[in-house]
């Protein structure tokens, strides 16, 4: 008997931490859900990834009010359990005395059935969480994209080393500027926006310039479609510069984690490299972050200025540390030092840079940052609008600027719903415009349906590279009449052929040139 009263309340502890389980699940799932549904918008994807590839160098404060959501969901799980377990003890004490005064067995058939009970509720419960947290982050599709393969690189994809890629020409410098979450969103309506006043008139009034080639759709002052595996910056920055979005596996076989980073690809920065361009990439925080370091030193040698290089190079002091690390007018100072620096030095550069202050959540109030409009985050776009343009002003001031092309690239759209909620998300195009390229001699069609890839070939054909065939990667050079894959097969089908899984990316870009 004994043996038997200690199996029942072994049980009846598994049954309880089983019960608390879901739980805990249910009420501080759906408390995170609720908070990212209310805050972001981004996806399982894009979090798994961004995890994956590491979080060092990230500003994590903005995950503090996420805890606060959980903490308070774990504590109403805990209110919820110590409510189940009090009405089971109460419960069960009051029928075992009336089935005890009648002179019938115990209440076991009563508490077998409240339990079961109990555990329905909880798996419904726990059931609601997981749609609700499916509905919100896109969980399902994600996970059905990795069993479900595409020939889309079979078919598609070119490989740089396969086609003639020629300088006419002496080398131009390239300043390449990656405007974090800068997106035609925040322009106004007749620019393509969804805002009454332009929040960035000046990158606006900069695409419109005659000298100056910006691509979009008609109606659309510039814009660029992102692709799934492209939303986050590591992977626009991959895209852009390689033609082919962030799809590797996730698991033990992640690139990061086998020290090295796609090395079977062909990038910007190795074909730079190959013709004697020195190559910098600068950012206020840590390069290290989201594999960026990795990826520009293992494709194009790059010399890396990030926060601990300002802090070395005496631009900030070692214990000056504020949102990703610097604000962008300090960036800013830098990168003009650094661009005068290899202007003097004789060789053709490619000086690529990522700005920071519009990242989510509502971006950094600098102390440059306005107050002319009533949103904060809005304060924060139209100061990163002022200061990119101050930059561009400067640098068409330089003597290095004649023989040098600036491509400006929105990373990818936002990632939480300042500025942006309720606008469709293919009508959030990210900002794009080439200044001073060289084109040929061509006329550029600027009205295109063109995606992040597009941007390898076109950076390059802007330089003065001539391409065999006007295609490199997935992407097209827009400033060539061949139709990019959007425009040809739909946007669509190549976003929803981006997310399945790829025998020959995993082959190909994984394994040793």
């Amino acid at each position: 008997m004994r043996t038997k009263g200690a199996i029942h309340r072994i049980l009846h502890i598994l049954f309880y931490l089983l019960i608390a389980v879901l739980l805990l699940f249910s009420a501080a799932g759906a408390s995170m859900a609720d908070w990212l549904e209310e805050v972001f918008q981004t996806t399982f994807r894009e979090i798994i990834y961004t995890y994956r590839l590491g979080l060092r160098g990230a500003d994590t404060s903005f995950l503090r009010p996420s805890l606060t959501a959980c903490l308070n969901g774990i504590l109403f799980a805990a209110v919820l359990l110590l409510a189940v377990i009090l009405a089971d003890i109460l419960l069960t004490g009051y029928f075992s005395r009336r089935n005890e005064e009648k002179g019938q067995p115990g209440c076991s058939r009563f508490r077998r059935r409240y339990r079961a009970a109990v555990l329905v509720c909880c798996l419904l419960l726990a059931a609601n969480t997981f749609l609700y947290a499916d509905q919100v982050l896109k969980i399902s599709p994600f996970l059905k994209s990795r069993f479900i393969n595409t020939s889309l690189y079979e078919r598609e994809y070119v490989d740089p080393a396969s086609v003639s890629i020629t300088l006419k020409g002496e080398p131009r410098n390239l300043i390449l500027i990656y405007l974090e979450s800068m997106e035609i969103t925040y322009a106004d309506h007749k620019s393509g926006g969804a805002h009454q006043i332009n929040i960035i008139p000046g990158l606006t009034a900069l695409a419109l310039e005659e000298d100056t080639i910006s691509f979009g759709e008609p109606g659309v002052v510039s814009g660029i479609h992102a692709l799934t595996g492209t939303t986050f910056t590591t992977g626009a920055i991959l895209a852009s510069t390689s033609g082919v979005p962030f799809a590797f596996r996730q698991g033990r076989n992640m690139m990061v984690l086998e020290d090295a980073f796609a090395p079977g690809l062909t990038t910007l920065g190795d074909i730079l490299e190959g013709y004697g361009y020195r190559q910098v990439f600068m950012c206020g925080s840590d390069a290290e972050f989201g594999g960026r370091e990795m990826l520009m030193e293992e494709h194009g040698d790059f010399e890396i200025f990030d926060y601990y290089t300002a802090i070395v190079k005496g631009y900030i002091a070692s214990d000056y540390n504020v949102w990703w690390g610097l604000e962008d007018h300090i960036l800013y100072e830098m990168a003009k030092d650094e661009l005068l620096e290899l202007a003097a030095g004789g060789q053709p550069f490619n000086f690529t840079m990522l700005t920071v202050d519009t990242h989510h959540v509502g971006g950094y109030v600098c102390p440059w940052c306005g107050d002319e409009f009533h949103d904060e985050t809005a304060n924060v776009i139209a100061c990163a609008d002022r200061q990119i343009c101050a930059f561009i002003a400067w640098c068409r001031e330089q003597d290095f600027y004649e023989n040098t092309t600036i491509v400006i690239l929105g990373d990818h759209p936002r990632m939480d719903k300042a500025l942006v909620s309720g606008v469709p998300y293919y009508n959030r195009a990210t900002y794009n415009c080439l200044i001073n390229a060289d084109t040929h001699g061509r006329t550029v069609e600027q009205k295109r349906i063109a995606t992040i890839v597009d941007m390898f070939p076109t950076i390059l054909a802007a330089l003065g590279f001539e391409i065999e065939g006007d295609r490199l990667g997935l992407g097209v050079d827009l400033c060539s009449d061949t139709p990019t894959l959007a425009e040809e097969k739909g946007y669509d089908w190549l976003n929803a052929e981006a997310g399945k899984n790829s025998k020959y990316y995993q082959e190909n870009f994984t394994k040793e040139r």
